[in-house]
């Protein structure tokens, strides 16, 4: 079993699927809400940070995921306007979401827009205001290390960490017969093995957080566990549970359907702890003090009309059977968690008998069970000792009306992507072109992360890519910046750590890019070690939006990268409709000189508007590599017909001769030169314009391409 790869939510939000099978998930959070906005007050109160970052251990996906996103935005929204806080400036807000990398991280960044709608429409009802907040997925197990060290004020996790990192050491198909967990028969050897897996995962968990965590910072933490220390019984419903489970896989074993090794051979990653445990756990690390723990009684009752609002999945058929829909639900329930795991170890084919079965024996167990059905949940508030107090600095008040300046682009971040996947016609194997841009621009930007690294000299370097698609080119940044990183690392005798945020639009294939991490990692490494060197620590997370509206806090990054993605617009441009570009999709040479002044128009604003974000979000004398689909003169080229007239592409080529950058009075630029047959941009170390051979199998020249390499000004 592949933990990584198997242990994740039924994705999507079919009627299988966790979205629509999670509402004990979503008590739980609803349950713990006053801790977490105890912890959020305590942390505003002591460190009082202009931005505040809060981590999610174990996101999920669907409305749970949101749920507590949009719980500590309307806690926020309260604090910044409460009457003891009024603050020039209001906090802002940075989510990480983090799960495995086989999480559904595409479902979660596609409902962003919807999301951000409703937080708007219960602010208001509130008579709120949202704070300025970003959202980034983070993909990894939290038991690695995930964040920079001391980036993190809140850590939130609920009903994650009694999940196992692996199978417990040790345990094999010979010790626990017949069972996949800890069950009346099994050996007190194997559950002491299970505890101790439990107890390596979970301090380690403990070990990494604290690093991760700013001085004072806190957590709350909801584990699915037990309210005895009786290991077998004291689990409640979900012991229960798994041990009717572990007789549904028997039946099909002793119907020949399922090998007995099969089952002899599968444990689950699984341990409910119990408070005792917690407690000596946290005390024994001394890394923590305890706040809070507290145990409760979560009920499965599926006739609770606060749940059945939330969509449980029940048989419409046995709603008058108390016993019949409880055990259809809690059967739902387990398969939207379970059944990735059990399919790859048993196979698919039996998962929907295996589950009917399981649904059976649960409804024959309520019929005799003397009380209702409920598991046991307990929530752990701790906070990082405190070393030293902290002080932060407020940023200048930023006080211009974002909504009224931000263009309307939903239906082109719902449309607007690379082909996916690896076939044909896909952008993974046709991207060739993207590569080459990448890689000649390698110089600018190992220049341009040598001058940070020499003024800045930061514990912690921030790198984002924008517009980074998937597949190889993808990775091929990610590998040119480490590498950047580590000649860097080596020649100073530094240990600098690296944060790289991967953004694009919400319909980007961020699954993808999260599932082939490891594979990127390996081959750094590899590189690295091939050429002597030591990678620093580094951790991606992918950030779903538009470059055209703020995507990161204020004053967080050092290096803005970007590679063909400027050029292609917010929008059509503005005013232009089916009759002024009859059988032109872009700018034809029949073209009104009035439609390619609205392209020129649009373009003027996006990037202007782009630059002026960017700027809010680089640090002082923090730099950019921006390289831009573009033209060598003012003259537009000629492209395709297309039948639809009132079709256009949302794309601009620029010139050099555009002079947006010096018009924005943000960056500055040092030297303009023409080298041979390059023309050479330099703004503060260097800048390319170069020509390139567009042709995606001819790897010897480079195409038609802008570069430029930009330095973020002081503030005035």
């Amino acid at each position: 079993m592949k933990i990584e790869h198997d242990l994740h939510m039924i994705k999507g939000d079919g009627d299988t699927s966790y979205a629509r099978n999670s509402s004990t998930q979503r008590k739980a959070i609803l349950a713990t809400k006053h801790m977490v906005e105890k912890a959020m007050k305590g942390v505003f109160m002591e460190l009082t940070p202009q931005l505040m970052v809060v981590a999610d251990l174990g996101c999920s996906s669907g409305t749970n995921t949101l749920l507590f996103i949009s719980e500590m935005i309307a806690m926020i929204s309260e604090e910044n306007t409460s009457d003891n806080n009024i603050r020039e400036c209001p906090m802002e807000v940075q989510f990480f979401l983090n799960d495995l990398p086989s999480n559904d991280f595409n479902h979660i960044f596609k409902s962003l827009g919807q999301f951000e709608q409703s937080i708007v429409q219960d602010c208001a009802r509130r008579g709120l205001k949202p704070p300025p907040h970003y959202g980034a997925g983070v993909p990894g197990s939290f038991y690695t290390r995930l964040f920079p060290c001391n980036s993190v004020h809140i850590f939130h996790s609920s009903f994650s960490l009694m999940w196992l990192s692996q199978i417990p050491e040790h345990l094999d198909s010979t010790m626990n017969k017949g069972n996949i967990y800890i069950g009346v028969t099994t050996p007190p050897l194997v559950a002491k093995l299970y505890l101790d897996q439990f107890e390596k995962d979970f301090s380690r968990f403990l070990q990494f957080r604290c690093i991760e965590l700013v001085s004072g910072g806190q957590m709350v933490l909801t584990f699915l566990g037990r309210k005895s220390n009786d290991v077998v019984h004291g689990g409640g419903m979900m012991n229960i549970s798994i041990e009717l489970l572990s007789q549904a896989v028997q039946t099909l074993v002793a119907e020949g359907r399922v090998e007995k090794e099969k089952l002899d051979s599968f444990n689950l990653p699984f341990y409910g702890p119990s408070v005792d445990e917690l407690k000596q756990l946290v005390q024994q690390s001394e890394l923590l003090d305890i706040i809070d723990i507290q145990a409760f009684e979560l009920t499965f009752d599926p006739i609770d009309k606060s749940e059945l609002k939330e969509g449980i999945t029940t048989a419409p058929a046995i709603q008058d059977n108390v016993h019949e829909a409880t055990g259809y639900n809690i059967a739902a329930g387990l398969r939207a968690v379970m059944e990735p795991l059990f399919a790859s170890h048993f196979g698919e084919s039996i998962i929907d008998d295996l589950f009917t079965l399981f649904a059976c024996n649960v409804i024959r167990h309520l019929a005799s069970a003397e009380e209702m059905s409920s598991v046991t949940a307990i929530s752990l508030s701790l906070q990082a000792k405190v070393a030293s107090n902290q002080t932060l600095h407020s940023p200048i008040l930023i006080t211009n009306n974002l909504a009224g300046l931000l263009v309307k682009t939903m239906k082109i971040e719902r449309e607007f992507h690379m082909a996916k996947g690896y076939g044909d016609s896909s952008y993974g194997k046709n991207s060739r072109n993207q590569r080459k841009a990448i890689l000649t621009t390698k110089a600018m930007i190992e220049n341009a992360i040598k001058e940070v690294c020499t003024d800045l000299q930061p514990q912690s370097m921030v790198v984002t890519d924008l517009g980074c698609s998937y597949g190889a080119n993808t990775h091929l940044l990610i590998s040119e910046v480490i590498m950047a990183i580590s000649n860097k690392n080596a020649m100073n005798n530094s240990t600098m750590e690296v944060q790289i945020f991967l953004n694009d639009l919400p319909s980007n294939d961020f699954n993808h890019i999260f599932q082939s991490l490891e594979q990127c990692k390996q081959s750094i490494a590899q590189e690295c070690a091939s050429r002597g060197l030591q990678p620093p620590q580094y951790y991606v997370a992918g950030v779903p939006g538009t470059f055209y509206n703020r995507l990161l806090p204020y004053k967080s990054v050092h290096l803005f990268h970007s590679s063909f993605s400027l050029m292609l617009l917010s929008k059509v441009p503005e005013h232009l409709d089916s009759c002024m570009n009859e059988g032109e999709i872009h700018i034809g040479t029949s073209l009104p000189l009035f439609v390619r002044k609205l392209y020129l128009d649009q373009f003027e604003k996006d990037f202007s508007w782009f630059l002026q974000l960017r700027f809010r979000e680089l640090v002082s004398s923090g730099q950019m590599v921006l390289t831009i689909l573009g033209r060598k003169s003012d003259d537009t080229g000629r492209v395709e017909k297309d039948k639809l007239d009132s079709f256009n592409l949302p794309m601009y080529r620029p010139s050099t001769d555009e002079h947006l950058v010096q018009q924005s009075e943000l960056f500055d630029i040092v030297d303009m030169q023409i080298r041979g047959r390059f023309h050479c941009l330099v703004t503060l170390g260097s800048g390319l314009v170069f020509t390139m051979n567009t042709d995606p199998t001819d790897d010897s020249e480079l195409g038609e391409a802008t570069a430029i390499a930009g330095r973020r000004g002081q503030w005035p």
